[in-house]
């Protein structure tokens, strides 16, 4: 075997790809993934969130199809361009999710056990239409509400009571644009009779209901897509025995329709070995890549869809150690250990292409 080095960490990472975070609010104590997912909103690590945002990866919250959260969903970190926070739904049965804010939507209770104490004013809406804000006529949309003049009851000491009819949902946010005060609160209530009123929050932040996907998909062609990166990999990563570098170039620029189990369409010269960066994203999620050693986050050794030998050591990266003459980067698929090695080592070949 060739020489096997390794070098001194840098501070190199590339940018995270989609992260999912999945609430099913069917208990408390799960770890956000779709086969353990969190339960009420309290659960979501804003701090975590944040940081997947700030490394420029897009952060996707899936909430489950028929399920009603009767809380606040109060959106903890900011998304940027290209780095979206988005909510989403997944399973494929059910009404679309519900959150249900009324149930907390409470502005500076302070003192609301004595509220009778206070002189109020009292705005309707039963999103009927248009109206006046009363009783008779209430108004519609959230978007009626004059702001401005409940800001000046405030500040004269008025209480303001924004009434919501019983057995009505409100697609839409709404947003309070005023700020009560000791003695004079703004409070959220129901009028009539029936259900509790419902605020469908979900239409204020951007919204898509696509399904969505495991990350590694059998292709059921001999292919696993990793929806990640949209990578295709060869689902055998053992099809081929390990090879020195040159061969195992030669060999996966000539894969084609038929080998290794393939029935895909590709033709030689669609296949290559995976760049370094590639190898280390197989196993990190959300996929992460460093110069060398050990990996700065959990490694997972790839496994189903995947056929792959769980001995299997060492695969070959494309890409050249520019300090070395004939030395390429490898990386262990058990532990992720990065190092390099000379171009005449023998070692394991996983071929991946570029999606179509």
């Amino acid at each position: 075997m060739g020489a096997l080095l390794a070098l001194g960490p840098t501070n190199f990472r590339m940018q995270l790809p989609s992260q999912n975070i999945y609430l099913d609010n069917s208990g408390t104590g799960g770890d956000g993934s779709i086969e353990n997912p969190y339960g009420p909103f309290s659960e979501i690590n804003w701090a975590t969130i944040a940081d997947w945002v700030a490394a420029g990866g897009t952060v996707n919250i899936n909430l489950k199809r028929g399920v009603t959260w009767s809380e606040q969903l109060t959106i903890g970190a900011i998304g940027a361009p290209g780095s979206s926070i988005t909510i989403k739904a997944y399973g494929t049965t059910g009404d679309e999710p519900i959150i249900n804010g009324s149930s907390i939507v409470i502005v500076n209770p302070s003192a609301q056990s004595d509220e009778t104490n206070f002189t109020s004013e009292n705005i309707y809406l039963d999103n009927g239409g248009p109206g006046a804000g009363t009783e008779a006529d209430p108004y519609g949309s959230f978007s009626e509400i004059k702001w401005t003049t409940i800001a000046e009851w405030v500040e004269a000491g008025i209480a303001v009571n924004i009434n919501l009819k019983c057995g009505v949902e409100w697609s839409e946010q709404l947003e309070i644009g005023a700020i009560g005060a000791p003695g004079s609160p703004i409070t959220i209530k129901a009028y009539g009779t029936g259900d509790d009123p419902i605020i469908n929050g979900l239409s204020f932040v951007e919204v898509d209901f696509t399904e969505i996907a495991e990350r590694f998909i059998d292709n059921g062609d001999g292919t696993v897509t990793d929806t990640f990166t949209d990578l295709v990999w060869l689902q055998n990563a053992n099809c081929d025995q390990p090879r020195n570098w040159d061969d195992a170039a030669l060999f996966v620029s000539g894969l084609d329709n038929g080998d290794c189990g393939l029935s895909d369409g590709s033709e030689s010269g669609d296949w290559r070995l995976p760049t370094k960066d590639e190898l280390q994203s197989i196993g990190t999620d959300p996929p992460i890549t460093w110069s060398n050693k050990f990996p700065p986050a959990t490694w997972t050794m790839p496994s189903a869809p995947f056929t792959i030998d769980p001995a299997s050591d060492y695969y070959w990266s494309g890409d050249f150690y520019k300090i070395k003459s004939r030395h390429m980067w490898i990386i262990s698929m058990s532990d992720a250990y990065t190092a390099i090695t000379l171009q005449s080592s023998m070692r394991d070949v996983w071929p991946v292409r570029d999606a179509d």
